[in-house]
């Protein structure tokens, strides 16, 4: 969420030592948006927090299996009163590697898989990966003729079908976000601080 949060206080006996808020975003090596986490972190300085989330090597929060990955990672404190925008670049040498391969599976357990074989269920979120498939050709179709040129058989206008496609995502979004009673204020959270930091990264263009 956009502002500062009011820093968490951890105490220990008779101490109390101030928890920062550490949130990370993730890129590809390319330089594209990949995904985000974050964490509680108890380091006083922001260089100690840097390298915290260096030698976090394949544990990184909201991430799995990141030993091989060699993408920037931002770093943001933002109740921290030196805070500025940092980037950690991964780049894990060859005699590591097994190092943080082994990392990467840390707390990880092993758990079998059931299908799910809810006649409903399946055909809620099967249905919106379906028009989520539709919504991205809509798009690679926009993007190689153009948002306002036509389709050349069905002569339908290309940003008509990518709105079609959009409010039928929308709709099988509802459909599952109820099917599954999912939490909506989390939802409209997440799309509140991925719509803001994806302005900023859009802006950088």
């Amino acid at each position: 969420m956009a502002g500062h949060s009011t820093p968490v206080y951890a105490t220990k006996g008779m101490e109390s030592e101030m928890a920062y808020r550490v949130i990370l975003t993730y890129f590809k090596k390319s330089g594209k948006y990949y995904s985000t986490g974050e964490y509680q972190s108890e380091k006083k300085e922001l260089f100690e927090i840097w390298q915290e989330v260096r030698d976090m090597a394949g544990c990184h929060p909201g991430l799995v299996n990141l030993w091989n990955k060699e993408g920037p990672i931002s770093v943001d404190v933002p109740d921290h009163p030196n805070n500025h925008p940092h980037l950690v670049i991964l780049t894990p040498e060859i005699g590591n590697l097994k190092v943080m391969q082994e990392r990467a599976d840390c707390n990880v357990e092993m758990h079998p898989w059931h299908p799910m074989n809810n006649p409903v269920e399946v055909k809620t979120l099967g249905k919106l990966l379906e028009e989520v498939n539709e919504l991205g050709q809509a798009c690679a179709r926009c993007l190689i003729q153009g948002v306002d040129e036509a389709e050349p058989v069905t002569l339908m206008v290309n940003r008509e079908w990518l709105e079609d496609e959009i409010a039928d995502v929308l709709a099988n979004i509802a459909l599952v976000t109820s099917c599954f009673n999912l939490d909506t204020d989390h939802i409209e959270e997440r799309v509140h601080t991925k719509q803001e930091r994806l302005t900023k990264w859009h802006e950088m263009a």
